[in-house]
């Protein structure tokens, strides 16, 4: 897979596109409103900086993974308000003007951002700012943000939102892990070393690049989707920019077998699984009868041997007793949803295809990220935190709390259409384009019954830094 080519969210401003179903993603930027407030008031006033005490004619910030929609500019406009307001409040006579580049790599739908969201910024900012409204230049930067982009020291503020969870490229040596498509329960420790190490090469590249081209005393706020507790192999199984919520059903059919999609409950991650159609029938093992049959929540760590029903779900509440006793991340916070498969379209995915597709995601802890920004020195750790926000954000409402969602059904639907504007793209060019439309159809409805049963929630972490002078 040639991530840069292929990675993208759905474009344009239809129904499926990333634009019209990213909510999760505007409310997890306004829940780190606060720490990018500190990060651009502490730039301005700080006593260190020459910019406290003389005015800068001009101001560069960069949005990293930018993506295509109303929330590409949404930390743009706030850093153009701080900056101004607080050189008003300096005493300064005349604002500086600013200059904001937008980063995502070239299958990106910039053209849409121009055409449609642009407009918008620049008339909100005169309705805010008024006659006085600074002047604000917009740029688009496709590229990989692993590599050089900016000339050196141009870049006062750096942000990045659900980005730096995707990886530059599938990691190496994970050809054992055929049975599943990310980090899972049954994946060899040599994949789970080769994600890890793939990610530190990564966010290392990412960290150095950034050191360039940041001024001193430059601040830099990034939030990836991620866990709080590093129990290996336990993993989020947090896949396409956003979270794929652990689920269940049977998928598919195809040369006598069924091909199957799980989640260990203490892998979090994607596990594929090959069954023979002898006791895989609805009753006693299989959670239903084909696409379309009765589906079936299973909680249980699920096996290659056959299993009756009653060991299944005895051992899997064993297991979830165990996970709530050590404290194992995920997105569920205790695996109710665990043990799950991703719903596929009968007859249409060959079992090869599925060896040969692993997502090129890694979704860090924060003691993880800790490390690599101290590794790599450049940058003083000002704030870093992990916070929780509701799958059901995905479709509206207020932030995570138990009384958030009262309507699975719509949950499902919402959180569906989320993950397809940012995997149709990766899905289409592996499996084609036959299978998408009742692949998500099947998610929809596994998700509905899982949200409607249990407490679910996507796990984040935030780091704000200061490059070093």
């Amino acid at each position: 897979m040639e991530v840069e080519r292929v990675l993208h969210m759905n474009g344009g401003v239809g129904e499926a596109s990333y634009a019209n179903n990213s909510l999760v993603q505007e409310k997890v930027i306004s829940m780190t409103k606060p720490i990018i407030e500190a990060a651009v008031t502490e730039l301005m006033m700080c006593s260190s900086s020459s910019m406290a005490r003389r005015p800068a004619k001009s101001f560069c910030m960069a949005e990293l993974g930018c993506s295509s929609g109303p929330n590409t500019l949404i930390v743009g406009m706030e850093f153009v308000k701080i900056v101004s307001r607080l050189c008003r409040k300096l005493g300064h006579d005349q604002l500086p003007e600013f200059q904001i580049q937008l980063n995502d790599l070239p299958g990106n739908d910039f053209n849409s951002i121009f055409k449609s969201f642009a407009p918008s910024f620049h008339a909100q900012l005169l309705q805010e700012l008024g006659s006085s409204a600074p002047h604000c230049f917009l740029s688009g930067v496709p590229g990989s943000f692993y590599g050089r982009l900016f000339a050196a020291k141009s870049l006062h503020f750096v942000h990045s939102s659900y980005s730096l969870m995707w990886l530059s490229k599938v990691p190496e040596r994970v050809e054992m892990n055929k049975e599943n498509i990310y980090i899972a329960s049954t994946s060899p420790a040599s994949v789970i070393t080769a994600y890890y190490e793939q990610f530190q090469r990564d966010f290392s590249s990412f960290l150095r690049c950034r050191s360039e081209e940041v001024v001193g005393g430059g601040k830099m706020v990034l939030t990836l989707l991620g866990g709080k507790v590093r129990v290996l192999p336990a993993r989020s199984a947090a896949i396409f920019g956003s979270s794929w919520p652990s689920h269940s059903s049977n998928c598919c059919r195809r040369g006598g077998r069924r091909i199957w999609a799980r989640e260990g409950a203490r892998g979090r991650g994607w596990r594929w699984e090959r069954r023979k159609e002898e006791g895989e029938g609805g009753g006693d093992g299989g959670g239903g009868d084909g696409v379309g049959g009765r589906r079936r929540i299973w909680h249980g760590w699920w096996r290659k041997e056959k299993r009756g029903r009653g060991r299944k779900e005895e051992r899997g509440r064993g297991r979830r007793k165990e996970e709530k006793e050590e404290g194992a991340g995920g997105n569920s916070d205790g695996g109710g949803c665990s043990g799950g498969s991703l719903g596929m379209v009968a007859g249409l995915i060959e079992e090869e295809k599925l060896s040969s597709f692993n997502i090129p995601q890694y979704t860090p802890s924060l003691s993880e990220v800790k490390t690599e920004v101290e590794k790599e020195g450049s940058f003083t750790i000002n704030h870093l935190e992990v916070s929780e926000i509701a799958w059901a954000a995905c479709g509206g409402g207020g932030f995570y709390s138990p009384e958030y969602s009262k309507n699975g059904v719509d949950d499902g639907y919402n959180v569906a259409k989320c993950m397809r504007s940012v995997a149709e793209p990766l899905l289409v060019e592996h499996f084609g384009e036959l299978i998408i439309n009742q692949l998500f159809e099947n998610y929809r409805n596994i998700l509905s019954d899982c949200m409607s049963k249990e407490d679910t929630k996507f796990i984040n972490v935030t780091v704000s830094m200061t490059r070093k002078e």
